[in-house]
């Protein structure tokens, strides 16, 4: 077919038609002026309109592009935002059409470098993108409206503890409200932390081998107070050479001084960054930290926090458990715990999952210890928490790299320790004499 043979016509107003001349075949088609002038004065079509060639039009058709998502595509793939296509009224419209604000409408996605319409599940990434950055103009541009002047922006609301006032009247009971700055002299501080500084010192009247540690904290600064007051109820009750003895604690000016024995050996993580154990040595923690918990359980008390950190030695050898804090007290109507406490790497299955558990948690933490003591550290130190915590979920007990070098004694007490059902673990009794008999 030939174009110079066609005449197109444009209807403009369904009453009257005009013929235009075709001039060549890519040239552009415009439309005659209305000779009605009313008309032309309230349509406001007194004007030249430019109409695509047709050459354009026939390639557009055969590749079935629409030009009204050329547009959006071009904007997209520059990055602008979509108040460009607000320039005026007829792209507003096309806007509105092919881009609606609901969810549920149909959007425009890119697949490749073509353009087409999904149904609302997908979203497409540029206009995704598109509206992220609409939403960040507006929200840089908008001014604050006056109702809301004091609403926006609102500084973090500090969240209160409505158990405070009782945890505090609970450490008056148990300490002395006087002042201790005067009762202990020699003071030498060995740690700080973020709401807590420790020393050692010597109470006044005491000779200077009887060392003590004093531990002050801000409570004002301290979010988990009743942390410390499960802490110093469990200290204060539990008298046992193997655990660190409670000595006295006071109360004064919203500072709370706790005096505790003094080990001065530092902590079993100390010993495994600098040293390897052998088996001999691993048997004899294992023996003190099982009986400090066989006393421990014995009052119905799970420590819940085994591990390195946990373990203080002295420079005489005693081997002491501390850090109470997690510690729950268990009784007969309150037999088992559901809460998930403790470190990560150290916490028995049943921890994790949330299920029924007893004190035999601390047989399965104790396991991971002496795995610790074996490679220099736990299982799974090398992820983050969360990942370990599903781990221990699903993989059940750890294997230990260098357990070949270890005695068969020695394998049966860490595989009894580390068995994923609690009723087949040993009890901490149970533990200790198996421990003995090594």
């Amino acid at each position: 077919m030939k174009f110079d043979d066609i005449d197109l016509t444009f209807d403009l107003d369904n009453s009257s038609s005009k013929k235009t001349n075709e001039k060549e075949n890519n040239t552009i088609i415009t439309t005659n002026e209305n000779e009605n002038e009313n008309e032309n004065k309230d349509k406001n079509n007194n004007k030249k309109q430019n109409i695509e060639p047709i050459e354009n039009i026939k390639s557009r058709k055969e590749n079935n592009k629409p030009s009204h998502l050329n547009i959006i595509h071009t904007i997209d793939e520059e990055g602008n935002s979509n108040e460009k296509l607000y320039n005026n009224t007829d792209e507003k419209k096309t806007q509105s059409q092919i881009l609606p604000t609901s969810d549920n409408s149909n959007k425009v996605s890119l697949s490749g470098n073509n353009l087409k319409l999904n149904n609302g599940s997908d979203d497409s990434l540029n206009s995704e993108k598109a509206k992220q950055k609409q939403q960040q103009n507006d929200q840089n541009s908008s001014p604050v409206s006056p109702s809301k002047e004091n609403e926006y922006p609102q500084m973090r609301q500090k969240k209160v503890d409505e158990d405070s006032p009782i945890i505090i009247n609970k450490l008056k009971e148990i300490c002395q409200e006087i002042n201790p700055e005067n009762l202990f002299v020699n003071l030498e501080k060995i740690g700080q932390g973020a709401s807590a500084v420790v020393y050692i010192g010597n109470k006044v009247g005491a000779s200077k081998d009887e060392v003590v540690a004093i531990k002050q904290m801000d409570l004002e600064k301290q979010s988990k107070k009743d942390l410390i007051l499960n802490e110093i109820q469990v200290m204060k009750q539990s008298k046992h050479k193997n655990i660190v003895n409670f000595i006295d604690g006071y109360f004064y000016n919203d500072k709370l001084w706790v005096i505790m024995e003094y080990v001065s050996g530092g902590t079993l993580t100390d010993i495994l960054v600098n040293n390897f154990m052998n088996e001999s040595q691993i048997s004899v923690v294992c023996r003190e930290v099982l009986q400090g918990l066989v006393f421990l359980h014995s009052k119905n008390i799970i420590h819940r926090d085994i591990k390195s950190d946990n373990i203080l030695l002295s420079m005489e050898g005693d081997i002491k458990l501390t850090d109470f804090g997690f510690c729950a007290q268990l009784s007969e109507q309150n037999s088992k715990r559901t809460t998930m406490v403790g470190t990560p790497y150290w916490m028995a299955p049943e921890v994790v999952t949330k299920k029924l558990y007893g004190p035999k948690i601390d047989i399965w933490s104790l396991g991971i210890m002496v795995i610790e003591m074996v490679e220099g550290e736990p299982p799974y130190l090398n992820e983050n928490p969360l990942r370990a915590l599903y781990l221990i979920a699903t993989n059940g007990s750890p294997s230990v790299r260098h357990i070949e070098q270890q005695t068969p004694e020695f394998k049966e007490f860490l595989e009894a320790c580390l068995k994923v059902d609690a009723e087949d673990r040993p009890t901490s009794e149970t533990a200790l004499e198996v421990n003995k008999k090594k």
